[in-house]
């Protein structure tokens, strides 16, 4: 039985362990709500994207324990804190939508692909 007290699921998340940390969630008994959103916004925070979308879009591997719009919101807050403007702009504006495709077309835009001006589409 994992005891959150050990803190291994923050080292995991800093450092980006995406493999550990599906392991550790499809086979190790005491994770809950509260580590996982911890878990989101540290990764968010580091821009560790492959951990962002692995609990944002679970492929059915392991179970989770908290709400998919905590884990949202934990993700923007995450990117907010790290001030990530790309990463948050995505979470913001598209929550359904795979935030490692989203953030390739961001990516896109500010190296010149698109030729408008994202902003005057909005207005």
């Amino acid at each position: 039985l994992y005891d959150k007290n050990q803190g291994a699921h923050i080292v995991l998340a800093t450092e980006g362990y995406t493999e550990l940390l599906r392991f550790c969630l499809s086979n190790i008994k005491g994770w809950n709500a509260a580590m996982e959103l911890n878990v989101i916004r540290i990764a968010s925070f580091f821009g560790h994207s492959s951990i962002v979308e692995m609990l944002l879009s679970p492929d059915g591997a392991f179970t989770l324990r908290s709400a998919e719009k905590d884990r949202h919101n934990a993700a923007i807050i995450g990117a907010g804190e790290a001030l990530r403007y790309r990463d948050l702009e995505c979470l913001a504006n598209m929550p359904k939508d795979s935030i490692i495709e989203k953030g390739g077309d961001i990516e896109r835009r500010f190296e010149g692909a698109y030729s408008e001006d994202s902003w005057s589409k909005k207005a």
